[in-house]
């Protein structure tokens, strides 16, 4: 699991790489740092939503990863 923090169309976001997209994270924290203070919860949350990325049981839609700017965590 690659969970990385991008910068798109001039918004900072966290997301995770799924196929060379990124998916965002958003709706389990807002940043890299909030995301490490929910500890495993974070991760398995995290975990969740790329199994369902992966199955095709997600309605979120990635953003090619060459369409973003990778950020330090």
């Amino acid at each position: 699991m690659k969970i990385v923090t991008y910068k798109y169309k001039e918004s900072t976001h966290l997301g995770l790489i799924v196929n060379e997209k990124i998916y965002s994270l958003n709706s389990i924290a807002s940043s890299m740092n909030d995301f490490l203070q929910m500890e495993e919860e974070g991760m398995r949350k995290a975990k969740e939503l790329e199994e369902s990325i992966k199955n095709a049981n997600s309605n979120l839609e990635g953003i090619p990863l060459n369409s973003s700017v990778l950020l330090a965590p």
